[in-house]
């Protein structure tokens, strides 16, 4: 797969994070994936990434290309903790962050570890994707375990077979055909990598992570002082409209810092990568 040549390993605590960097620039892009993701989803932007920064896109311990241990819990905090570390060995201290779904609780745990004196990091900005924030903010307990049940359920069965895997995956693109079939089989492979498909054992840790902890890192998110933006496809099955206003009202942000992509699903760099690229230009000017 052409997608692994980009990428470098390096030890750290006895896993292998992989990565890719795209090394030239003085401003550094984190970019966090999303939970059963990978590096990948961010192929098509890198290219226009680069021109206005060092992008570094690591696979998350327990997906792409990175060790997935037998023995680990998989949790924001585990993942949060390493990342810390991995930075400091590329002495990264000055950064903006991206994350989507499970990344951005990664970011919130890497925060609380710089509030806390732990670690040299300053964070700039913070672009915020699609994330599944109802479950967070869904007050009805009933209605709460019903989409925790559908999630799982979906990303469980998307771990039985290719065929199941694609099904699923394919419901999270607004444009069924904007995933090649070459694509589907390249996140598949990354996907089930080293044994990976253990890894989504894992999703009951992300569930409750994410019921127990989504409105305060929100709330954590919001007191933050680095500047803020975020990039919502439209027509995301599983992330509404109604959780892009949410987000606008919770995180207290102007129109300005909000860009919404029509006709596009759950993966707005993927789908529209071209407009997605303009965006971040264009807020990168205003930050």
């Amino acid at each position: 797969m052409e997608w692994k040549k980009n990428h470098k390993t390096i030890n750290l605590h006895e896993q292998n994070i992989s990565y890719v960097d795209t090394e030239q620039g003085d401003d550094v892009l984190l970019i966090l994936h999303g939970f059963a993701t990978s590096s990948y989803d961010y192929h098509k932007i890198i290219d226009d990434l680069k021109k206005s920064y060092r992008v570094i896109i690591p696979d998350l311990i327990g997906f792409g290309y990175s060790s997935k241990p037998k023995h680990y819990f998989y949790t924001a905090k585990d993942q949060a903790s390493l990342l810390t570390v991995f930075l400091r060995e590329l002495k990264i201290k000055n950064l903006s962050i991206m994350a989507q779904g499970f990344g951005v609780c990664i970011l919130d745990e890497i925060e609380t570890i710089i509030d806390l004196g732990f670690v040299e990091l300053q964070v700039n900005n913070v672009f915020f994707l699609n994330s599944r924030i109802q479950l967070a903010l869904t007050k009805n307990e009933e209605d709460l375990e019903i989409q925790k049940q559908n999630l799982t359920s979906s990303l469980l069965k998307m771990s039985l077979s290719y065929e199941m895997f694609k099904k699923y995956m394919k419901v999270s693109f607004y444009e069924k055909e904007a995933i090649s079939e070459e694509e589907l089989q390249n996140y598949w492979e990354m996907l089930t990598f080293n044994n990976g498909i253990k890894t989504m054992n894992f999703i009951d840790n992300y569930m409750l992570e994410t019921t127990k902890f989504g409105k305060r890192r929100l709330l954590n998110l919001k007191k933050s002082s680095v500047n803020k933006f975020v990039i919502w496809g439209k027509n995301d099955e599983n992330d509404s409209i109604e959780s892009f206003e949410k987000i606008k009202e919770l995180l207290e942000l102007k129109s300005e810092n909000m860009a919404l992509i029509d006709k596009c699903g759950h993966f707005p760099m993927f789908e529209k990568p071209e407009e997605f690229s303009k965006i971040i230009k264009k807020l990168k000017e205003t930050a």
